[in-house]
């Protein structure tokens, strides 16, 4: 799976571990395009004929972490994003109990800029990092794999 929830550590088991209940707690809703609509999370939950609560919508990841932490509202974010909470004793992550498809993050700049020598650079240095962490993502994110789901053939930075 590409996404994870994550949620408060002290919510109660029963919303943790209640199989499809869990995904359906009231959530954060996180569209980078825009705050006031549902996102792709919500397209699965609708191919199933399902929806959820949404208490909160943000355009950032971090703030649906943080708001997961301290309030009892579930999370559901992109792999890496959850993989920055690994850490948090406050936070559980969590597959989610359903599928959801993944989606690719893509670079993009000005055709001006294709050829200026600083911005190659940037570019260089934003793939070589993102190529770090994949390496340092790889051993939590292997515990969250699906056999069922098919490989990706792009990363989803």
């Amino acid at each position: 799976a590409l996404q994870e929830q994550i949620v408060n550590k002290d919510l109660p088991d029963l919303m943790r571990n209640s199989g499809l209940n869990y995904g359906f707690g009231v959530g954060v809703g996180v569209n980078p395009k825009d705050v006031q609509r549902l996102g792709w999370v919500d397209e699965a939950l609708g191919r199933m004929g399902r929806k959820r609560q949404i208490s909160v919508f943000t355009r950032h990841y971090q703030v649906a972490m943080l708001l997961a932490e301290q309030h009892d509202l579930v999370a559901t974010l992109p792999s890496r994003a959850a993989w920055l909470q690994k850490d948090n004793p406050n936070l559980v992550v969590k597959v989610p109990p359903f599928e959801i498809p993944p989606f690719e993050l893509k670079m993009a700049w000005s055709p001006l800029l294709q050829h200026n020598s600083d911005h190659q650079w940037l570019r260089r240095l934003i793939i070589e990092v993102a190529e770090e962490v994949d390496e340092e993502f790889a051993p939590f994110g292997a515990q969250f794999e699906s056999p069922q789901v098919a490989p990706v053939l792009h990363s989803e930075r």
